[in-house]
């Protein structure tokens, strides 16, 4: 039962307990009450039985001796006024000495007091004629026989009558101080048993409270001496959890938190040894990456000034084109003028006589504007050379940067391309100056011998309209070719512009990476000084 008992909730417990002690409180209070019952009617019977009869003698005796001392003062009276007043007084209190003998008639319980009141009664009843023979002999002036009747046969009726009463008083205080005497011990018997009734209720709370309360305190206890042994530390403790009651649940819960904790503190003191190698691995590797990046950066850097050369190169390309352009419209336009000349030399034959010295001037003017010209073909063979250069050394950069150079590497291809082409046209225009400047000093000295050979001269000049158109033509050609290259120039310089400014992004984001990694290093080696410090901390853990 014990066992049975100990299964119990601590709710049921505690509601058990206390029911039991409401049961001895509530029995205390029914038998408080039945006693409190019993002496209310003990009291009731104290003051119907006891306090109102002697009451109803005390008025009985009252109005007889009213009503002795009024049959006295009849009898001494002389006054007939006096004597008549008496006389109805006299009437009244027997009136009322009947009334109050029939009322206590009525009240009265007891052999004892019905024998006392017989022996009243019967005085009384042969009293009351004596009393009423005393008013007639008073009232008719015969105080002395009404006198002598009063020491006589009335006044010993009288004297019976007072014994009477003084035994019904007797036997009234007698039953007075047994019903009092009754009173005391029921009143005795009841605070006796009240007593005893409330130190057992009370023997019986404190006994229950003891048990009840060490069946929940032990337990408690010895959780609190386990729950001090692992926060000391000591993971292996263990806990009596053999009852079915929130203690017991309390224990089965204590033990397996203790074993879950067991297998963290267990998981953590491995993770923690785990976590600081790879700590040290990161931080090592974090250098490395940041070591990395750092030599990125100088070499985007690098590449990012040879970037910012090349589009100054190339400006200076398309400055130089531009300036080409310009002299071969000047030469366009020379050769244009020389064009109009031989047609006018053609057309004007007859006067070429006249005019051969202009004519020869103009040649040799336009021998002069061919030397310009080679001058000008020169200066773009130089431009297509350093454009070739240009072009091979972006090559060589496309090829360092890599994959961030791929775009770059096809931009210098085409550019390479181009200078090739603009070399070889060049070379072409060259050539061809060189063979107007023969033929401009072949003209010079036909010019010489046109006086006396026209028809020779005039076929020498329709050779060189012809030439000269050729000049327009090829001259055409290189401007074109020369506006190509300054277009190819600046969008070179655009694109190495952007590229350049992609290398300075890169270049940022490198140096980014470097700090970042610099930072990972750090936090590794922080995170490696706090994996350090809490395997520190689960290592005061004792596991086994």
């Amino acid at each position: 039962m014990l066992s049975s008992f100990e299964n119990l909730g601590i709710k049921t417990k505690l509601v058990i307990a206390f029911l039991v002690v409401a049961a001895f409180a509530g029995l205390l209070g029914v038998v408080s009450v039945v006693n409190i019952q019993k002496m209310k009617k003990a009291d009731t019977f104290m003051y119907q039985e006891v306090a109102v009869p002697l009451a109803g003698l005390r008025d009985i005796t009252q109005a007889f001796l009213l009503n002795r001392i009024s049959t006295r003062a009849l009898i001494g009276a002389t006054d007939p006024d006096e004597r008549e007043e008496i006389a109805d007084s006299l009437q009244e209190s027997l009136a009322a000495l009947e009334a109050k003998t029939a009322a206590y008639v009525k009240k009265m319980d007891g052999v004892e007091e019905k024998a006392a009141f017989a022996e009243f009664k019967t005085s009384f009843d042969a009293y009351v004629p004596l009393l009423k023979q005393m008013i007639d002999l008073s009232m008719a002036g015969k105080s002395e026989e009404a006198l002598q009747l009063a020491k006589g046969d009335a006044g010993r009726h009288a004297n019976a009558m007072l014994r009477g009463l003084d035994k019904m008083a007797t036997v009234s205080v007698k039953h007075a101080k047994e019903t009092a005497a009754n009173n005391a011990q029921l009143a005795k018997t009841a605070l006796i048993f009240s007593l005893i009734m409330s130190i057992a209720a009370v023997a019986v709370a404190l006994a229950i409270g003891i048990f009840v309360s060490g069946r929940i305190s032990n337990p408690l206890q010895q959780l609190q001496k386990r729950f001090q042994q692992v926060a000391e530390g000591d993971l292996t403790v263990t806990v009596d959890a053999h009852c079915c009651d929130e203690m017991g649940n309390l224990a089965r819960s204590f033990a397996a938190m203790v074993q879950q904790l067991r297998d963290l503190i267990a998981q953590v003191n491995a993770t923690t040894g785990a976590v600081s190698s790879a700590t040290r691995e990161l931080q090592g590797t974090s250098t490395e990456i940041a070591g990395g990046a750092e030599v990125a950066a100088a070499q985007t850097i690098s590449v990012a000034t040879a970037s910012e050369e090349m589009a100054a190169t190339s400006h200076d390309i398309a400055h130089s084109c531009q300036i080409a352009v310009e002299g071969s419209q000047r030469a366009n336009q020379a050769a244009q003028s020389g064009s109009d000349v031989v047609r006018q030399t053609v057309e004007g034959m007859r006067r070429i006589a006249n005019r051969v010295q202009d004519t020869a001037r103009t040649v040799d003017s336009l021998g002069a504007r061919s030397d310009q010209i080679g001058a000008i073909v020169a200066t773009i063979e130089d431009i297509a050379d350093q454009t070739n250069l240009l072009a091979l050394n972006a090559a060589i950069e496309a090829a360092r940067a890599g994959e961030m150079g791929r775009g770059f590497a096809v931009v210098a291809d085409e550019v390479r391309a181009l200078a090739e082409r603009t070399t070889k046209a060049t070379r072409e225009i060259g050539e061809m100056i060189k063979a107007i400047q023969s033929e401009t000093r072949s003209a010079v000295n036909a010019m010489n011998e046109g006086v006396r050979e026209v028809e020779a001269g005039t076929h020498d000049a329709e050779r060189s309209g012809a030439a000269l158109e050729q000049i327009l033509a090829e001259i055409d050609a290189v401007a074109d070719q020369v506006r190509q290259i300054a277009t190819a120039a600046e969008e070179q310089s655009a694109t190495t512009g952007e590229i350049t400014d992609n290398i300075h992004r890169m270049t940022q984001i490198i140096q980014d990476t470097a700090r970042g990694s610099h930072e990972t290093a750090d936090a590794a080696s922080n995170l490696s000084g706090m994996a350090e410090g809490l395997h520190g901390a689960v290592s005061r853990f004792r596991l086994q």
